[in-house]
């Protein structure tokens, strides 16, 4: 949605298939890879109008896209209205997720009116309750009420509202979250979910050069590819789709007849699967190890462990354990805000022999719905770690057997991501 060229080439894959009923679109992105995005100088302009300091130079480059964005499309709408209005509830410090959400909502009143459809605004449909937490059953409740008033509408992805009627914003990797609240509110067939990329493919690019598309896997795979590090789209997304088993087809708007990636729900699938659909890895985590003798017989001790990590916030990924020993596997960045507070809580919850925390750890991670059918996928993967000489600081199973991943030293992540798909691929 970078500019008027790229929203004619949306709404031409719109109108090529009438059952393309709902459209939910996010703000513009970046033109040049010099371009400020419309949501980050929205929320500057909000940061200096807060502080009491002009932001009309920021506001005029915000102007100026969506201006030309109009004047491109040739379409009869107001623009300057609109934008006069969002300047004007800006400067009377109008929330952050307000000023943040403003790129979306311009930009589904700008696609509606270049499509002739309707305008449904998220507040009115998405829901957060008192404390900002999103609410599912409200907004399950709404949308689908509202939608049905509806053949065709156009709704802003990001933001919904609190109780209070005020703007409040999912998360800024949450975009396609939005879109699938809508798919299971219409009980679409199919959420349809169109950006720059072609969809997963059975190892990120940045380790794998070449590496095959992924046409088909499932909602499950999808998630543990997602949190593993292929971030194609948010590991959430496909929660509300999950119980209703809509399947997600992600799709090029660059090449709108290459396949994609088609994410199904389990039982849609039919063909035997591959033992592996997809490697990933990222870096950037730490593993805390606690020792203490005969913990294993301590009742709480686990429990206790847990509560100092969930107490300061820090994210917990996984959880080696031995007799004697507890790991935790978290995110660097979390284990930085807090480290001297974090060794003071476990001491006073667990009485430890000794904790070690050690950085520069990366996971890398096979997922595929047909390890569990497969005898000796683990030892492949074993075999392949060690043939290319890399040294494994922790291994870890689901019980699920959907996903065998290892710790490595942060240097050697793309060569046990390469040897890994030589393995398989």
């Amino acid at each position: 949605m970078a500019g008027a060229p790229q929203i004619r080439k949306v709404m031409k894959i719109i109108n090529e298939q009438p059952a393309r009923k709902f459209v939910v679109v996010s703000a513009p992105g970046r033109r040049t890879p010099a371009d400020r995005k419309i949501t980050d100088l929205l929320l500057l302009c909000h940061e200096l109008a807060k502080h009491e300091e002009k932001y009309d130079d920021v506001f005029a480059r915000v102007t100026e896209r969506f201006t030309q964005i109009v004047e491109q499309l040739g379409i009869n709408f107001d623009i300057g209205r609109e934008l006069a209005e969002i300047k004007r509830l800006i400067h009377r410090q109008k929330s952050n997720d307000f000023a943040a959400s403003r790129g979306e909502y311009l930009m589904a009143k700008i696609m509606a009116a270049a499509l002739g459809w309707p305008f449904i605004d998220a507040s009115l449909i998405v829901r957060f309750d008192s404390s900002g937490r999103y609410d599912d059953v409200t907004t399950r409740n709404l949308a689908a009420g509202e939608l049905k008033r509806y053949k065709n509408a156009v709704i802003p992805g990001f933001y919904g509202s609190l109780p209070t009627g005020d703007i409040r914003i999912f998360p800024r990797n949450y975009s396609d979250f939005s879109g699938a609240i809508i798919a299971r509110a219409a009980k679409a067939d199919v959420y349809e979910n169109w950006s720059d990329q072609p969809g997963y493919r059975s190892a990120p690019p940045e380790f794998v050069s070449g590496s095959k598309p992924i046409l088909t896997m499932t909602h499950e795979e999808m998630r543990e590819l997602s949190a593993m590090g292929s971030s194609v789209i948010h590991h959430d997304t496909v929660l509300p789709l999950m119980e209703s088993g809509i399947p997600i087809h992600l799709l090029n708007t660059h090449d709108p007849m290459d396949e994609g990636t088609l994410i199904v729900p389990k039982h849609k699938l039919e063909t035997p699967p591959p033992p592996v659909t997809g490697v990933t890895g990222m870096k950037g985590f730490s593993i805390v190890t606690v020792t203490k003798t005969g913990m294993d017989s301590e009742d709480g001790f686990a429990r206790r462990l847990l509560e100092a990590f969930e107490d300061l916030h820090v994210g917990m990924k996984h959880f080696p354990t031995g007799m004697d020993v507890m790991s935790v596997v978290c995110p660097t960045e979390d284990i930085e805000r807090c480290r001297k507070a974090l060794d003071e809580a476990i001491r006073v919850k667990c009485s430890p022999e000794s904790i070690v925390v050690e950085d520069g750890l990366a996971i890398v991670a096979a997922v595929g719905r047909g390890m569990s059918k497969r005898r000796g996928t683990a030892a492949k993967f074993m075999k392949a770690v060690a043939d290319a000489d890399v040294n494994i600081r922790l291994i870890s199973q689901g019980g699920s057997e959907m996903t065998i991943l290892i710790g490595v030293d942060e240097t050697d992540l793309t060569k046990t991501a390469n040897a890994v798909y030589r393995a398989f691929f």
